[in-house]
């Protein structure tokens, strides 16, 4: 049976990503497009790695597989608390995978943290805690730590020297590398995927840079970017005729000119307040506060049906009165900001635990679920905000992706299970 291969850009732009083939930066990737068929996607609700990489790994939405975000809010204490594999509630490809006795390899997949057993190798990705955590089969730890193996760049560079920054990714990619090569030789694999999350990290940064020839940094992106393809290539040199091959990106990005934060907006308009005078966190939030927000834009109603504490009740006219504050906040600044509804973007046995409300940003403005800043606030130093409708898919071949393939991240499990004919 044929393979499968998979290759993530972290956040790479379908348009970002022609534009790059075109002008001669990534030609290994150039030429498995040439091959393929690439189309325009769309990502998730919200367009969040956490929450992206989650539904690619299962072929379902959110509200099917229980990821929303990076962190969530305890119902009881409203502490933060940071979802971990665990936390997904649909089958992943390596169990699928498994159940049909095929071998597989993940390297680097965001969210996939702790290293779960499976009939293969597993490396997570970011959010990774601990490297010890981040292995399977455990025998390759000793490996990997005698290596100083790095699972993610210092993004503190990028506050400080965004040119430091790109020597770190540089760094880590070669980490990468080795690893591809070093998991192969344990073959053979019938999956094999990785995915290379620095080009995340420099747009977050260098945004800006990548879409501007005569920025200072622009050489130094574009020069990074053509490492990026030379470690694409590596995996792109292993397939073969009649092998499936999938590359694409999580979400979009577009440009950053101010981020807002939306639990200053709440607080503005009179649904959240605090006991605490320079409140950090959720913990000193009011029982009579209605409403608050976690990254990025999730709006939850505070309402006794899902928090004890809470003294207000869940009800169609509170909804719809912060969904209008929300709106009217927005068009009275000229802030871009559309207030979608989770019951019409959610559906599945976990989208009782979805937001509520959530806040699409647009047009250079991104929403941010931080407490105790100003409502609108400067980037700091990011120049470039995740975005929904423009990530990127390419199918080699073409006729691996079906006319009636969804066009979006669901699209990538759905290839893979009609490869190996696997029921859904």
């Amino acid at each position: 049976m044929a393979r499968v291969f998979v290759i993530g850009l972290d956040g790479v732009p379908e348009g970002m990503l022609r534009r790059l083939c075109a002008a001669g930066v990534m030609p290994r990737c150039a030429a498995a497009i040439e091959g393929g068929l690439l189309r325009r996607i769309s990502s998730t609700y919200p367009p969040l790695s956490s929450v992206a990489w989650s539904t690619v790994l299962t072929g379902v939405g959110p509200g099917a597989h229980g990821v929303f975000g990076f962190v969530e809010c305890d119902a009881r204490t409203y502490e933060y608390t940071f979802p971990l594999l665990s936390d997904l509630k649909a089958p992943a490809l390596w169990e699928t995978l498994g159940r049909a006795g095929k071998r597989a390899a993940f390297i680097n997949v965001p969210a996939t943290y702790p290293a779960p057993p499976m009939n293969g190798v597993l490396v997570s990705g970011f959010v990774a805690p601990s490297l010890a955590g981040a292995v399977w089969p455990r025998a390759l730890l000793p490996e990997l730590e005698a290596r100083g193996y790095a699972i993610d760049a210092d993004a503190r560079l990028g506050h400080a020297d965004p040119g430091a920054l790109l020597g770190d990714l540089a760094r880590v990619l070669a980490h990468r590398r080795w690893l591809i090569r070093r998991v192969w030789r344990d073959g053979p694999w019938d999956f094999f995927m990785t995915v290379f999350t620095g080009t995340d990290r420099a747009l977050h940064f260098l945004f800006d840079a990548a879409e501007d020839a005569a920025h200072p940094l622009g050489e130094g992106v574009r020069a990074y970017f053509g490492l990026v393809d030379e470690a694409a290539g590596e995996v792109l040199a292993l397939v073969e005729d009649g092998d499936l091959l999938i590359l694409l990106s999580d979400h979009g990005f577009g440009p950053l000119r101010r981020e807002i934060r939306t639990n200053g907006v709440l607080a503005e308009l009179g649904f959240l307040a605090f006991d605490a005078e320079a409140p950090e966190d959720l913990t000193t939030m009011t029982a009579e506060s209605r409403a608050f927000a976690l990254d990025p834009g999730r709006i939850y109603l505070h309402t006794r049906e899902r928090f004890p504490r809470a003294r207000a009740r869940k009800s169609e006219g509170l909804l719809e009165e912060v969904a209008a504050g929300i709106a009217r906040y927005c068009a009275e600044r000229g802030i871009a900001g559309t207030v979608l509804r989770g019951r019409e973007i959610y559906a599945g046995p976990c989208a009782g635990a979805a937001p509520d409300l959530l806040v699409m940003g647009g047009d250079g403005d991104d929403w941010k679920g931080r407490v105790g800043a100003a409502q609108a606030a400067g980037t700091g130093a990011f120049t470039g905000r995740h975005t929904y409708d423009n990530a990127f898919l390419c199918v080699c071949p073409p006729s691996a992706l079906p006319p009636d393939a969804p066009a979006d991240l669901t699209a990538v499990a759905h290839c893979v299970r009609r490869h190996y004919g696997i029921d859904p």
